[in-house]
């Protein structure tokens, strides 16, 4: 729809037509118009301005509001600096937002600090709170110790990040599980070692999914936690993706018989992979019977199948023979493996159910006895 404007009276007669489309089109021609004018270094009537703030008042439809607060914050007037304090706090487009920062960015100090500070800390988009955060970056002397940290993370501007220490770790600790935590994450990995170690030391203060991210980066970096701090962990947390990573981090230390029995309480634990984790890296003999009953969950009994062949406990074996023949090929295969890592002694074992009458432990004992290098007993059996 093609539109002349000649007059702010045939603008205002314009805007007061029941037609919403021609509405529009009368403030996207006047917008092309404003803006060749601030293009050209002009500033914009303090009437048009007036006009314009009026329609905008009178609640329109989407477009007109937008259209009406581009022209309204490119002015000289200033009324735009309350449009744009109304509309940085309500409006979704981010070209708007944008126009709205610029505008705000001439406030005084304190009155940024006032307006931004509920924007950054609240639950808010993305580009709100970063357009907040670059807004406040300047401002640093006045704000508290939780905002500075948060304008640190989503600044552009270069913002003395503070690290992390004693005195800071529960602020940092809410950053880590807050909105943003991706980005506290890299900033942190950045850090180095002592700062992971810092917050492992203090892991009861963050979040489960947090202290877990702390540790696995630690081993992935070959820096091993103190050991007493994952015992720590298995006796005081209840989350199982955290359990196994301490577990599994205490594989690579020798155990004292206090630190089996804070292993030994996890047997029992509610979810099967937790059990089958501790008892996977305990060092000490089990009572074979009771684990390698055929009740017992076969994730708990891989564990400790796998605990013989690494800790090559003979006392195992006479639990082991009625296994070879197990319905769930994953135990079979276990029971190869402790077989194969309790040879010679296991080998009058696998050599008798070579001629035994089923099927998969002979299968299973021919396939251990291979791995063995044991062909010369294969063909005599099988001759």
């Amino acid at each position: 729809m093609a539109v002349n404007l000649s007059s702010l009276t045939e603008l205002a007669d314009h805007l007061e037509s029941k037609q919403a489309k021609l509405r529009v089109a009368v403030l996207q021609a006047l917008c092309q118009q404003t803006a060749e004018l601030c293009r050209m270094g002009k500033k914009l009537h303090p009437q048009l301005i007036a006009l314009l703030h009026e329609h905008y008042r009178k609640a329109p439809t989407t477009a007109e509001l937008k259209l009406c607060t581009s022209m309204i914050l490119q002015s000289h007037e200033p009324i735009k600096l309350k449009v744009a304090e109304e509309q940085f706090l309500s409006c979704e487009e981010q070209a708007i937002l944008v126009l709205c920062a610029e505008v705000l960015a001439g406030l005084p100090v304190a009155q940024r600090v006032a307006l931004l500070t509920p924007v950054l800390m609240g639950q808010d988009r993305l580009v709100r709170q970063r357009l907040a955060a670059n807004l406040l970056s300047d401002c640093q002397s006045m704000l508290a110790a939780d905002v500075l940290l948060r304008v640190a993370i989503l600044s552009d501007h270069h913002v003395p990040l503070p690290l992390p220490s004693v005195a800071n770790l529960k602020l940092w600790s809410k950053e880590l599980a807050g909105p943003y935590r991706l980005n506290v994450r890299r900033i942190l990995g950045r850090q180095g070692e002592a700062v992971l170690r810092l917050f492992l030391e203090n892991w009861a203060e963050l979040t489960a999914a947090d202290a877990l991210w702390v540790l696995d980066r630690l081993l992935r970096g070959n820096a091993l936690p103190e050991k007493n701090i994952l015992l720590d962990i298995l006796s005081r947390s209840n989350d199982g993706p955290l359990l196994r990573k301490a577990l599994s981090g205490l594989a690579f230390f020798a155990l004292t018989p206090a630190d089996e029995k804070v292993i030994a309480a996890l047997y029992p634990h509610r979810d099967p992979l937790v059990g089958a984790a501790a008892l996977l890296i305990g060092q000490a003999e089990l009572p074979w019977e009771h684990w390698l009953a055929p009740d017992v969950d076969d994730r708990l009994r891989g564990a400790v199948l796998q605990r013989i062949a690494r800790q090559r406990f003979l006392s195992s074996l006479p639990f082991l023979d009625p296994l070879l023949g197990a319905g769930n090929w994953k135990i079979r295969s276990r029971v190869g493996e402790a077989l194969a890592a309790l040879a010679p002694a296991s080998l009058p074992l696998l050599q008798a159910h070579l001629h035994g009458a089923e099927g998969a432990a002979k299968v299973t004992a021919a396939q251990t006895l291979q791995r063995l290098g044991q062909e010369q007993m294969l063909l005599q059996a099988l001759s």
